[in-house]
């Protein structure tokens, strides 16, 4: 499926990670005007080492703040196009054994759910006072939620619990921003990449990963992240315009076996 995103100004947050480099790599390919969010002191180097592309900006920024991302949505956002959010800010990775200090079930919730509604909160009330920076009110923003919202996966169960707070938010925030603003979020499954978990796993203990894969994944392998990036465009697109408050669930057939 070709997607033309001429039209589009694209916010995302967390794209200097695996991930979200792809999707801002796919979103440029796309013809899409890009601002990259990040807050991380690790991504200072690269941020320094900003890309030349004129469609493609590197901001830093601070996801605990409101007030901080509507001044950096209001001096980016572009006039008659249509801006939009994805966001791939989040962590499953907690510190210490369960049950988890408060500091740390804090932590978690802080980077998995409050960024992220500040985030959403944030685009969507510039928008609707701006009909301006909306073209045609068809923006369409995507957060990223995770299995483990619904599924043991062994995840952290924090972490769980934060993505399924994150996910009946953005659904009941969907209501509230229509028709003008759509909003959604994805569910990824064991998603490799070089640096994330299941890299990390698979490099350091290959037989339990494969193991893993036989009996929980009907799809026999682990997913990649070209099994993502069609589906965050197709959601900004007008592909899918009759679709805002859904979840969608990419994990291999992980949720259908369980």
């Amino acid at each position: 499926m070709k997607f033309d995103l001429s039209k589009y100004n694209v916010f995302v947050a967390g794209g200097l990670g695996d991930i979200g480099e792809k999707i801002v790599e796919v979103l440029l390919n796309s013809n899409a005007n890009v601002k990259v969010l990040y807050s991380s002191k690790k991504y200072e180097d690269r941020s320094k080492s900003e890309s030349k592309n004129n469609f493609l900006k590197i901001l830093n920024t601070d996801y605990s703040s409101h007030d901080k991302l509507i001044e950096i949505f209001k001096k980016n956002s572009q006039k008659n196009m249509r801006n939009c959010l994805i966001s791939f800010v989040g962590s499953g990775k907690m510190e210490g054994e369960f049950p988890y200090t408060r500091k740390e079930v804090q932590r978690i919730w802080d980077i998995n759910y409050f960024f992220n509604r500040n985030l959403a909160t944030a685009i969507t009330k510039f928008l609707s006072e701006n009909d301006a920076y909306n073209k045609e009110g068809k923006a369409s923003h995507i957060f990223t939620s995770s299995i483990a919202s619904s599924k043991n996966v062994n995840a952290p169960i924090d972490y769980s619990a934060a993505k399924g707070a994150l996910e009946i938010f953005i659904k009941n925030l969907s209501t509230y921003i229509a028709p003008k603003q759509r909003i959604n979020t994805i569910s990824p499954g064991h998603i490799y990449t070089p640096t994330g978990t299941w890299g990390l796993k698979s490099k350091n203990n290959k037989k339990e990963v494969i193991s893993m894969i036989n009996k929980s994944v009907p799809i026999a392998r682990l997913g990649k992240t070209d099994d993502l990036t069609n589906f965050y465009l197709f959601f900004l697109s007008e592909f899918s315009s009759y679709i805002t408050g859904t979840n969608l669930v990419i994990d291999g057939g992980i949720s259908a076996k369980q």
